[in-house]
């Protein structure tokens, strides 16, 4: 059992282990940063803040770009693999990313300064069960005309068409007795309108899988008419929507429908 698994491990804390080795990193960001990068020289953005930054993918791409980033998660392992991350790619950039572990509250005093954007990528937000709370807390950050990205996954293709089911992904392993690893992802429902994010790690030696661990994580079920809604109610009165076809695509180059994206993209700003 070399891939590390705890069973009372905190979800993020988890996969934190497991995050680069699902995510096709070179392939994500080939795709989302030349749009965002596109979108905030448009809008002159210079300062950029990252809700639940995870391992620190947008943050070290965004601050090679020239950006000042600041990555802000809960999971105290998310930010040391950031940290890990931060100095092997960045370089001469260091001191343009920042990642900072916090629970989302008092960020004025935590962070020390205000952003142009802010960006909530991988679903981010929907795994903020006060999700009008946060939103605020974010808000009190921003300045005046800010801009704000989000990339929600589309919870109606998921019960409508996709039985529960978000991905299943295969991945070459970098441990010497295994060769893959799987990693299935679906969703259940719960009460009181949340659902339940389950994600389930095998290994494959090369004759057989097997299981090797399964977590699971309580999901606010955010949809185009919600996310709208909490916007407006911040002041953001330019809302545009769009779509991704699947896990790896642009942000804002394609439509969004209900029954297909696989995402849905936001970009807001107040008037």
């Amino acid at each position: 059992q070399k891939l590390p698994f705890e069973a009372h491990e905190e979800f993020h804390d988890w996969l934190s282990r497991h995050f680069d080795l699902k995510t096709d990193w070179k392939k994500r960001l080939s795709l989302e940063i030349p749009d965002l990068e596109k979108l905030f020289k448009k809008e002159q953005v210079k300062r950029v803040l990252d809700f639940g930054c995870g391992t620190g993918g947008h943050c070290t791409a965004l601050a090679l770009k020239g950006f000042l980033t600041v990555g802000i998660d809960q999971s105290a392992l998310m930010i040391k693999v950031s940290n890990e991350k931060k100095e092997k790619v960045l370089h001469d950039a260091r001191s343009n990313v920042r990642f900072v572990r916090t629970h989302y509250k008092n960020l004025r005093k935590q962070l020390g300064g205000t952003f142009d954007a802010a960006i909530f990528m991988g679903n981010a937000f929907c795994h903020e069960l006060q999700a009008d709370n946060t939103l605020r807390e974010i808000n009190s950050v921003l300045e005046k005309r800010a801009i704000v990205v989000f990339q929600i996954i589309n919870y109606e293709k998921i019960f409508t068409v996709n039985n529960r089911l978000l991905d299943l992904k295969f991945r070459e392993s970098h441990l010497a007795a295994e060769e893959e690893h799987a990693f299935l992802e679906f969703y259940d429902p719960e009460k009181k309108g949340l659902l339940r994010l389950n994600t389930v790690v095998f290994e494959r030696d090369g004759t057989h899988w097997r299981f090797h661990g399964m977590h699971s994580t309580p999901i606010v079920p955010i949809d185009k008419q919600k996310i709208g809604s909490m916007l407006r109610k911040m002041g953001f009165s330019k809302i545009s929507f769009y779509g991704g076809d699947s896990e790896y695509d642009t942000l804002t180059q394609k439509p969004f429908k209900p029954r297909e994206s696989y995402w849905l993209n936001v970009v807001a700003k107040r008037g």
